[in-house]
């Protein structure tokens, strides 16, 4: 019997990490209510693997679920600090630069100035693949070309 209290609390668990995944509600609420449910079945065949199995559910399923949001966390891809500004510069520094389109400018598209791959528009104009262009501007994070002949 006791046996089915370990299943039936690691099910739980699963239950509780997979709710992570899949955010809802329902599967996590059917992992605590396994895990609950593995204590009452634990403390029915003693009392003392009852309240090993409420220790376990106190400490362990915190633990599940911290490091479950710690994995998952998107905190080590977000930018921090003044990246954008970073970045901004960066943009800044292709004023007045010249390259070649690598894709139709339709009026966005891809071009290269030197070994930088850079996202770009036009003003309007559509600009055939392999076209020389020049930045003109740099307004946020759009590098806006021209057509130079």
């Amino acid at each position: 019997m006791i046996t089915l209290a370990i299943i039936v609390y690691l099910v739980g668990l699963a239950l509780i990490a997979l709710e992570m995944l899949v955010p809802g509600g329902i599967v996590g609420t059917i992992g605590f209510l396994c895990c609950i449910g593995a204590v009452v079945i634990a403390w029915n065949e003693h009392w003392a693997y009852g309240l090993v199995g409420l220790v376990f559910v106190l400490l362990a399923t915190p633990l599940v679920i911290y490091f479950g949001i710690r994995r998952l966390s998107l905190r080590k891809s977000l930018v921090k600090g003044d990246a954008a500004e970073g970045s901004r510069a960066d943009l800044d520094e292709l004023i007045e630069q010249e390259g070649v389109a690598k894709s139709v400018l339709r009026p966005a598209g891809i071009a290269m100035f030197g070994a930088r791959r850079v996202n770009v528009v036009t003003r309007g104009d559509m600009i055939e693949a392999d076209a020389k262009v020049k930045v003109i501007a740099v307004e946020g994070n759009r590098v806006v070309v021209k057509k130079i002949e």
